[in-house]
């Protein structure tokens, strides 16, 4: 997994089932780290990453998320 340059504001989201821990890629499927496939899905600020954090919790009670900043540390975890 690659982490995303990102700009000083931008934030990276990256999703895990909540049951096993396992990495989802940016389609909610399980990261089987073949060529091409994305993890981290990125936002220009965290606003909009906890926007789409809200909605996709309202379709899928399995899903937990990670929101990183453009050094790779964790801003919020959310399960």
């Amino acid at each position: 997994m690659i982490f995303p340059k990102l700009s000083n504001n931008q934030v990276a989201v990256l999703q895990t089932e909540k049951s096993t821990g396992i990495v989802l890629d940016i389609h909610r499927k399980r990261y089987l780290n073949a060529g091409g496939d994305e993890v981290y899905r990125v936002f220009d600020n965290i606003l909009i990453a906890r926007e789409y954090i809200v909605t996709v919790q309202q379709l899928y009670t399995d899903i937990e998320f990670t929101i990183f900043d453009s050094k790779q540390s964790l801003i919020e975890f959310t399960h």
